[in-house]
């Protein structure tokens, strides 16, 4: 809190620049960017797996990741021992993601989409009946899953889109995530009070694998 807060600071001596405003830019308000996201959701069905799929995963990696560290602290682990967990997750995500391209230029996205959604959840359901080592190892992988998913998700939205509508949408596609995880976050942390961690986790994997099965019906084109 007190590294972002001495960062804020120099953004105070900011000056916009003067810029003439375009037309164009006086529509931007958020209902235009919204009926405009509207608009390419409608004419892009290409696009619709592959977001609903970024968006679950991204919601359910936020739970994962974060009250991973009090399942951890529950199951015994030593504080430092989930610090250095927690670490060996950030170097393996940084390696990961260096080398995504490699994924990329082998396999099209549109292949390779439903394959990461099923491997999560294969190291889902590993994560939350495995113990010690395995645990670990499922929780390290399950964390990369995303890691691969993200840079590709995002070239691929670039790629499909011209430049005038992706920030649009992009912007769309981070207000619903965002809001996504702000409904799940605290909701699941309810549910682990009442209902323990293990079973909550299982009710997270039941809702992604009940998404995942209709998914799979979706012809998908490229």
């Amino acid at each position: 809190m007190i590294a972002h807060l001495l960062a804020f600071l120099p953004l105070l001596a900011i000056e916009e620049p003067k810029k003439i405003i375009q037309t164009t830019e006086k529509r931007e308000a958020w209902h235009y960017q919204l009926t405009e996201s509207l608009k390419i959701w409608r004419r892009y069905h290409t696009m619709h797996v592959p977001v609903i799929v970024y968006m679950l995963l991204s919601t359910a990696t936020v739970i994962i990741i974060f009250y991973a560290q009090s399942y951890f602290k529950a199951l015994g682990y030593s504080t430092p021992m989930i610090g250095f967990i927690f670490a060996v997750e950030g170097l393996l995500g940084a390696f990961v993601v260096k080398y995504v391209y490699l994924i990329e230029a082998k396999y099209s996205f549109i292949k390779i989409n439903r394959l990461i959604y099923f491997i999560y959840l294969v190291l889902f359901i590993v994560f939350i009946y495995s113990t010690h080592g395995l645990l670990i190892i499922s929780f390290l992988l399950l964390s990369q899953a995303f890691t691969v998913l993200q840079p590709m998700f995002s070239n691929f939205i670039q790629h499909k889109l011209k430049s005038s509508f992706r920030a649009t949408f992009f912007s769309m596609v981070g207000a619903v995530e965002s809001l996504m995880i702000m409904i799940a976050f605290p909701l699941f942390g309810w549910f682990i009070d009442r209902l323990g961690f293990q079973i909550s986790f299982l009710g997270l994997f039941i809702i992604l694998t009940g998404t995942f099965i209709p998914l799979l019906l979706v012809k998908q084109q490229k």
